[in-house]
Formats: C-alpha cells, sequence, structure tokens
C-alpha cells in the first residue's frame, strides 16, 4: 500500500511540473509587454482594435457616400465638412499648405502600420501559433491595406484638384499675357503716329471766309442785276471774238 501511495503521489508531482512547464513555455510565446501591430499603429500613438474598426468603417462609409449611395449620409458628411474657399487662388493656396502635407502626413502614418504588421509577423511567426499569427496577419494586412487605399484616392483627389487650378491659373495668365501684348503694339502705333507728326512741317490754315449775308428783297433784286449787267457785258466781249480762225 505504501508503494502505491507512493507512485500516486510522483504521477502528481510530474503532472504538476509537466503543466508548470506548459504554463512557462506558454507565457515565453506570448510576452507580457508584447505588443500586436495594432497596438503600435503610428509608432507613436497605441490604436486598439476598435479604432482599427472605427477607421475601416469610416472609409466604408466615406467611400459609400463618394459614389452616390446612402444619399442621407453623404448630405451629412458634406454639411460636417469645412466650406472650400470660393476663390480659386486662396483654394490652390490651402490646398498647398495645409491639405495636401496633412493627406501625405497621414499616408506615411498608414504606411508605418503596414511595416508594423510586416514585422509583428515576422517576430511572431516562429514563437506562436502559425495558424493564429497567418490568420491575424492577413486581417490587419486586410485593414491597413484599405485604409491605405483610402488616404491614397483622398490625396490624390487633392493633388488633381490642386493641379486643376494651377492649369487654370496658367491659362488666365496666359489671356491676360495677350492682352498686355495687344496693349503695348497699341501704344506703340501711337507713339509712332504723334513722332511723324512731330517730324512733319506746321500747316498754316487757311482763314476763315465770312458768311454771306442775308440779302433783303431790294439787296437781292440789286445783285442779281448787277450779275446780269455782268454777263451781257461779257458776251458783248466774247462776241467780239466770233471770226476768229474762221478764215486764214
Amino acid at each position: 500500500g505504501c508503494s502505491a501511495a507512493a507512485a500516486g503521489s510522483q504521477r502528481v508531482r510530474a503532472l504538476g511540473a509537466s503543466a508548470r512547464r506548459q504554463r512557462c513555455i506558454s507565457c515565453a510565446r506570448q510576452p507580457e509587454n508584447a505588443n500586436t501591430p495594432l497596438q503600435s499603429f503610428g509608432r507613436q500613438q497605441p490604436l486598439s482594435h476598435l479604432a482599427l474598426h472605427a477607421d475601416r468603417k469610416r472609409a466604408r462609409a466615406e467611400d459609400i457616400a463618394l459614389h452616390g449611395r446612402g444619399q442621407k449620409r453623404s448630405t451629412q458628411a458634406m454639411d460636417a465638412m469645412p466650406q472650400a474657399p470660393t476663390d480659386p487662388a486662396a483654394e490652390a493656396l490651402q490646398l498647398a499648405s495645409t491639405e495636401i502635407p496633412e493627406a501625405l502626413d497621414e499616408l506615411g502614418r498608414k504606411h508605418d502600420y503596414v511595416n508594423d504588421v510586416v514585422q509583428w509577423c515576422e517576430s511572431s511567426y516562429q514563437s506562436g501559433d502559425k495558424n493564429m499569427v497567418l490568420r491575424q496577419t492577413k486581417e490587419y494586412l486586410v485593414d491597413a491595406l484599405e485604409v491605405v487605399a483610402k488616404e491614397v484616392e483622398t490625396t490624390s483627389a487633392k493633388l488633381i484638384r490642386f493641379l486643376s487650378l494651377q492649369n487654370d491659373a496658367v491659362e488666365g495668365l496666359g489671356l491676360e499675357l495677350d492682352a498686355v501684348r495687344e496693349r503695348l503694339a497699341l501704344a506703340k502705333a501711337q507713339n509712332a503716329a504723334k513722332r511723324m507728326e512731330a517730324l512733319c512741317p506746321e500747316r498754316k490754315r487757311e482763314p476763315s471766309r465770312p458768311r454771306l449775308e442775308v440779302l433783303d428783297d431790294a439787296a437781292r433784286a440789286e445783285h442779281m442785276c448787277t450779275v446780269g449787267n455782268y454777263e451781257s457785258s461779257l458776251q458783248k466781249r466774247m462776241t467780239a471774238f466770233d471770226a476768229v480762225g474762221s478764215k486764214l
């Protein structure tokens, strides 16, 4: 009986030691301070799993609003967005100074998150449950790449808008240059005309003739008589030359 009891106690101790070894191995595989890629998102501020899913849902909601589905949600999102400047120059300045740099910084942070997922997969694949690590890595990468794709779409839309504004500004500048060219040609022509006028001799103006006075009836009759007398006198003088040239 004593030997059986001793054998039973030895088996219990062996099972306890085996369980302790399993717990130690499990603790070694999953250290307490180990960070998942979700916890090391951005390398600066930890991101929980709920926060990542919130980003994913927000990206999907923005995609639905962008493609015309969910009119109410799209309207609310548009109302919540800050109003863009109506002046093209002010809008281009805001894009270049604020919106595009912020979008590029956000895209860089999302890219760092993808790198964190890859590094976490490399470090956890050899020490943990390979199937679990592989499954979690796929889920994390799907979420990360979806967020990155949304940031790329947003950033590219802002860049396209900025380039469109710059193109419009260049076209407007071309029209202004054409107008300046025409005004310059007109000014040159006017200047040349003035210089040519200065080189020409000054013309003397003929004195203006006084207007004929309005004659009354008596003066008009006397004037007509004078004209008639002059014509008859001229006719008499011309008749003296009637025979000239008729005889050789």
